[in-house]
């Protein structure tokens, strides 16, 4: 986890990936809420790593069933 908070501003960079976060005059809480990063168990996620992490975890795929509409009677 890196999380950067010195005077210039705030940095967050995300634990599985190279993507990063920053801004002059926001608080860490503030970044993380604007950028949609997500800190879980003191690692950082971008949005599309945490979203691939909960997905894996939850045992969600890519192909989701249909609904055809029909029934049996």
């Amino acid at each position: 986890m890196t999380v950067l908070g010195p005077a210039s501003g705030s940095r967050i960079d995300c634990d599985d990936c190279a993507h990063h976060v920053a801004a002059p005059f926001l608080s860490i809480e503030a970044l993380r809420r604007t950028t949609g990063y997500v800190n879980s168990r003191g690692r950082d996620f971008c949005p599309s790593c945490w979203y691939q992490h909960t997905a894996s975890r939850l045992g969600t795929s890519s192909t989701r069933p249909t609904d055809d509409g029909s029934s049996a009677a």
